[in-house]
Formats: structure tokens, sequence, C-alpha cells
């Protein structure tokens, strides 16, 4: 849940007196917190008290305030998540109440909810911390006093705090840290649990204009107007509740000066462990804030200025060749660092989609996996199936190219292709965007494949078929009233040549000298200028040239000239448009495994975890096609129930889930059974597997293949046993 929400509803709840009233407020906080369509909050609230019954605060269409008895007696006899089923709703998450005068549980259920059980039991920690903070600091007043209030604790729970504070100024001032503490240009101030300033530096007392007798005992409602300091309370509960380190910005008036601060919370505890109240580190940061405002203003005068001078510059006729040159500088300059912003945007967005994505090509890529796996070798659309598959291949690829965007990338696996099935691959994949092109504009295309013997190359096949991707949308274009394109193979000495060639209107040669230059696009705002600059970087990747001939008029020809690999030239026939060859191996996997002479891997006992279930159910269904035995799990919690009652040879399990993720997942798999590999399966996979966590045995990366999954599973079942 998002801290800055939950601190609203704290604040909010700061500003209520009275109990019921605090209540009411709290549930329909609650409601508006988690947006639930369908839900009932209630607070069983026990005073302790002998005698005193219980009171609930009901609200939401599931319970009407009539139900609020109803309630409580399921509660007291634990059969609330019963009452909760009758209704067609469950228990979602709770917190308990609990103070030196009240006891009680603060909850929320619904129908249908898409928040996770954590986010929502998070939250309703901090809430109810906060509801019992509030009632102590309300009834304390006439508690403290007595020798341990109701119940005995609430007279040690001041005393504690009290105790902070007299230990606090009997610090020896000779202390170095004391030295440091006062000495320091930063604001650095305490608070016990009630809210009590205990300490402050000189630094803090200076900026307030007070003496630090007026400061230590008061609270910030004392010090400042009820916005701020109800703000600073919600957040002072969250870091006593959660125990976390909680930092933020502040507008605040401090001796009659605005100030912008800095503001870090740390939890503050006592020897035993207990929580007794929080320290503030504050930096003022006004000064920063005002010269980037500054910064600002003069970043925008000096764009000003620039366009009145361009503009001057444009009516003068007497410039000259120096002035001209610097101002041409000036503009690359801009140009460039344009393009950096760019491209940094580019990698922090390159990773977190790159997971997604990978999560939903590991469902296509695994159902296409399996229906190749369990269809008859004869089926009317396996080449279909087949073509689909490579386009998922290749989209894996590309993902995998933007996870290592601006990283120095390990050289691909390559291999030994037939360029003229590569081309006929490409015509296929191109396909459905020519003739959609071609409807909507009302023309026609024919695009056609000329094969002719080319020597054997190896390359990376996902590479070159982007490539040739590229150049025949390129080629599409560039005629806009139709046309043919032909996609040509041949031989040049030992080079293996492939030519794309379309009858477009040509490539002017001012242009021709830009085209493979990054950025540089002649589309205007549909095109991005990376295209060609990328055919030309995979081109010098596989130690080839990318050539271009164009004549205004008559077309253009891209031609990818590859160094042939050593052995006899391969030969093709001259083939019209048609679907590949539909004879594939009904088990893709098994067969790879038998042509690289591999033996087959045992049949597995394995454990598969993933929060995802589209993504479960594919891989599951890809190990069950390969003879294993297969137990799913989609949390980590759950794995850990399964792997207690069962064994099993292996786990794989997905990284990122809510809870335990996939490295604790593997801890405490390795903690139980040490010679349990454990291999993680993720779509970060190209973060983690040049430096791979001490906890899994193996990374495997998504979206995978069944050849790829059952290579991974023998490697890491070998590995395991070296």
């Amino acid at each position: 849940m998002d801290l800055d929400r939950i601190a609203e509803v704290l604040a909010q709840l700061t500003k209520v007196r009275g109990r019921h009233n605090l209540a009411s407020r709290c549930g329909t906080s609650l409601l508006e917190l988690f947006h639930a369509d369908a839900a009932v909050v209630w607070l069983t609230d026990v005073d302790k008290q002998p005698g005193a019954e219980d009171t609930t605060f009901v609200i939401g269409p599931l319970a009407p305030p009539a139900s609020a008895h109803e309630i409580a007696r399921a509660a007291a006899s634990d059969r609330l998540e019963r009452w909760l089923g009758s209704r067609g709703a469950a228990l979602f998450g709770g917190a308990e109440v609990e103070t030196p005068f009240v006891w009680g549980q603060l909850a929320v259920a619904w129908r249908h909810t898409r928040l996770l059980p954590a986010e929502v039991d998070a939250a309703m920690r901090l809430i109810a911390g906060q509801f019992s903070l509030i009632i102590d600091r309300d009834e304390s007043g006439g508690h403290q006093d007595e020798p341990g209030g109701r119940n005995g604790r609430g007279g040690k729970r001041a005393d504690d705090s009290q105790a902070a504070s007299a230990t606090s100024h009997a610090v020896n001032e000779s202390d170095p840290y004391r030295s440091v503490f006062q000495s320091t240009a930063d604001y650095v101030y305490a608070k016990d649990v009630f809210g009590r300033y205990t300490e402050a530096n000189a630094a803090f007392l200076a900026a307030l204009g007070l003496p630090l007798e007026q400061v230590v005992g008061k609270r910030d409602a004392e010090l400042f107007p009820p916005d701020v300091a109800s703000d600073q309370v919600a957040r002072d509960q969250i870091v006593e509740v959660s125990g976390e380190t909680l930092e933020s910005e502040c507008a605040i008036v401090l001796g009659g000066t605005a100030r912008c601060l800095l503001m870090r919370r740390f939890p503050r505890r006592t020897a035993a462990g207990t929580t007794a109240g929080v320290i503030i580190v504050a930096t003022d940061i006004t000064e920063r804030k005002q010269a980037e405002i500054e910064r600002e203003r003069l970043v925008h005068e000096l764009q000003t200025t620039n366009a009145r001078i361009e503009q001057a510059l444009s009516e003068q006729t007497r410039l000259s060749g120096e002035l001209q040159h610097s101002l041409s500088s000036i503009q690359s300059t801009q140009d460039q660092m344009v393009r950096a912003q760019r491209l940094r945007a580019l990698g922090e967005m390159a990773s977190g989609v790159a997971h997604d994505f990978n999560n939903s090509l590991t469902t296509i890529l695994g159902m296409i996996e399996w229906l190749l796996h369990t269809s008859p070798p004869d089926l009317a659309i396996r080449s279909d199936l087949d073509t689909i598959r490579t386009a998922a291949v290749d989209a894996a690829a590309i993902v995998r190219r933007l996870q290592l965007f601006g990283r120095s990338t390990p050289e691909a696996e390559s291999e030994q292709v037939d360029l003229a099935e590569m081309a006929q691959l490409v015509v296929n994949l191109a396909r459905p965007r020519w003739r959609e092109l071609a409807q909507r504009r009302g023309v026609q295309f024919e695009v056609l494949v000329e094969a002719n013997p080319t020597p054997a190359v190896r390359v990376v096949s996902s590479e070159i078929r982007e490539l040739l991707m590229n150049l025949v949308f390129n080629a599409i274009d560039a005629m806009p009233d139709g046309g043919k394109i032909v996609i040509r193979t041949g031989a040049s000495h030992d080079k293996a040549l492939i030519s794309v060639i379309d009858q477009g209107t040509g490539i002017p040669d001012e242009v021709k000298e830009r085209i493979f230059e990054p950025f540089f696009t002649t589309k205007g705002k549909d095109g991005a200028g990376l295209g060609l600059s990328v055919c030309w970087g995979i081109a010098e990747r596989h130690h080839g040239t990318l050539e271009v001939h164009s004549t205004m008029g008559s077309g253009t020809t891209f031609t990818l000239v590859l160094p042939a690999t050593q052995g006899a030239a391969r030969s093709a026939k001259a083939s019209e448009p048609s679907k590949p060859n539909a004879a594939a191996p009904s088990n893709p996997a098994a067969a790879a495994t038998a042509k690289a002479g591999r033996p087959s891997a045992p049949r597995l006992r394995v454990l598969l975890v993933d929060d995802q279930p589209d993504v479960l159910e594919s891989v599951a269904d890809m190990l069950g096609a390969l003879g294993h035995t297969v137990a799913v799990a989609d949390s980590g919690e759950s794995a850990l129930r399964h792997f207690q009652r069962e064994h099993f040879d292996v786990v794989l399990t997905d990284l990122g889930m809510p809870g335990m993720n996939g490295i604790e997942l593997a801890r405490r798999v390795r903690a139980q059974r040490p010679e349990t590999p454990v291999a993680l399966l993720t779509g970060w996979g190209a973060d983690y597997e040049e430096n791979p966590p001490e906890e899994v045995t193996r990374v495997l990366s998504k979206p995978v293949t069944m050849k790829s999954l059952q290579d991974a599973l023998l490697r890491t079942m070998q590995e395991a046993h070296v």
C-alpha cells in the first residue's frame, strides 16, 4: 500500500476524540483506503475492566449495524470465518488493538478484491497501532500515576518513556557522541511513544527560537499548526508501529521562517528491545530548493534568450563563419543531451517491461510447445504453430536485448542456417502486416523469395530475422502505391549475400549518407530512427556489411554480406511464397536431445512455484509432457508446506513473489535438505545469469522451451551431484 495514503488516514485519526467516533472514523477510512465494494469492517472493543461488555462498530453492505453483536459473538467463539462464509465473503486482513486499557480486533472482509494479503495486513497493523497509541495518549493522563494502570502495564510504559528522557538528559557533556549531536548542522531531536519531545540539539532549538526546557515534554500540537502536527504524528506512528526508517520532505515554519526539511525518522528502542519512540534527523534543504527554482528560472531565461538570438541571427546576413560554426556546435550538443536522456529513460524502462513481457511469453511459448508435443505430425496447422513458436522465440531474444540494454552483451549462441529458408520464414512472419496495409490503402503487395546457392554461414538466427524484417517493413513503407518486394539469396567469392529489393520511391543521395545514423529518420513522429542503425549493428556483430543501392523513382536494394563458414556451399531451389514444411517432430525437446546424441533426462519429481497462474499452468504442462511428476504451489509458503510433506528431486521457483521470494524459499529448502537442488526460473534472468545467487543451483530465464527446460533440469541434477 502507498505509505502516503496510510499517513493521510493516520493523520485524520489523530484529530478524532472519543472512542466511538474514533471507531467510526477508522471504519470509514478503511473502506476508502481499500476501495471495498462489499465490505464489513468492525472493531471489537473490550474494556479490560471486569464486567464490561463487547461493543462492535460495523459498516458496509455485508453487515448492517444491527449485526454488531452477532459479529461480536461469532468472533468470541471463533466462528467468524464461518459467519462470513455464509454471506459469500472471507476474512482478508486483520490486526489487534491492544493498550493498557483496551483490547480489540480491527478487521476487514469482502467478496472480491485484487489487493495482496501482505499489503492489507501491513496497512491494518499500521492503522491498529495508531488506534492503540491514540487511545493510550487520550487516557494516559488519568492512568500514568497509577502503579501499572488497570492491567499493570500503563505505568510501566510511561515510566519507560520518562526513564529514556532522563537518560537522554544525563548524557555526559564530554561524551564525543554528545559533541557531534550538539555540533551537527542537521536538526536532531527525539520523541517518546506519547509524542513528547525528550531531546533536541542546538541547531533545532536555534531554528525554533526556544530553549530546551520549553521544548522537552511538549507535543507537536503545542509547537506547530494542527495540520503540520497531525502529519508529523502520523509519520511518527508509521515508524513506531512498522519499526522501519521513513524518509519524507516537509514544508514547515521554524522561528517564523518557512523552511523545507528532508526528514529521516528512525525507531528508538530501549535496551530491552521495546519501542521507546522515534529519532528524527532533519536536513534543511531550503537553499537547495531555492537554488533549483533559481536554476530553472535561469534555464528558462537562457532558453528565451537563445530563441531571441536565433531569431535575430536568422534576420541578419552578415554572420561570420566562426559564429555559424559555434551555433552548429551548440545545436549538436543539445541533440546529444536529448539522445542521452532518451537512452537513460529506455534503460530504466527496459528491465521492468522485459520482466512482465517474459511472463506473457512464457505462457504463449509453453502452450505452443505443448501443442506441438501433443499434436499428430500431420496436423494441418502444425506449420502455423511452428511459425508462431519462432516468432515467440524471436520476441524473447528481443526482450533479452532490452534487459541487457546499456551493458556489454555476452555473445549469443550462433548456428548454421539456410538463408533461403530464413528468407521464406521472414515472408511468413511479415505477411499479416503487408496484407493489413494493402487492404487499408487499397493496393497490392507481392513478396517473393528468389533462392540462389549460398555458402554456409553461422549466425544468430533471431538477429538476422530481425534485420530482414526491418528491411521488409521499410520496403513496404517506401511503396505507398503497392508493388513487388524480392528477397534474393546468392554468393560472391567467399561471401554469402541476401538482398531485399523494392520498387519504391528510392532514397535521395543526401539522405543515403545518413540512413545508418542512430535517431536519424525521414518518417517524422512515426519513426524513432533506430531501425537501420540496429541493422548496421547486427551486420557488424556478424563481421559482415550492410550495403545500399538506390535510384530515385526506381527502388532500393539493401544487401547483407556475410562471411562464409568452412564447408561446401548450400544449394537452394527458387521458390514462390509458400508455408514452411509442416513435417516437424512431434516432440521437439526429445528430437533435439536425440539429435545432439545426449541421453534423455531421468523422470523427476519437480516442485514448481510461481505466483502467476497462467505461467504455473503452462510450465507444469511442459514438465508433464516431458514425463516428469509435478507438484505446483502459488507462493513460497505453500511450497514449503509441500516440501515438508513430500520428497522432491528438484525445486523450480519464480523469483519475485508476494511474501516469500524465490531466493528466501531456496535458502529454507537448503536449510532443510541441502542435497535438493533449486533452480530459479525468472523474467529477470538476464540480471542473474552472470552472477547467480549462492542459494540456487541454476538460473533459467523466462520464457522457456521444452528443450531448454529439459536441458536445465538435466544440468541442475548433474551439478547437484558433482
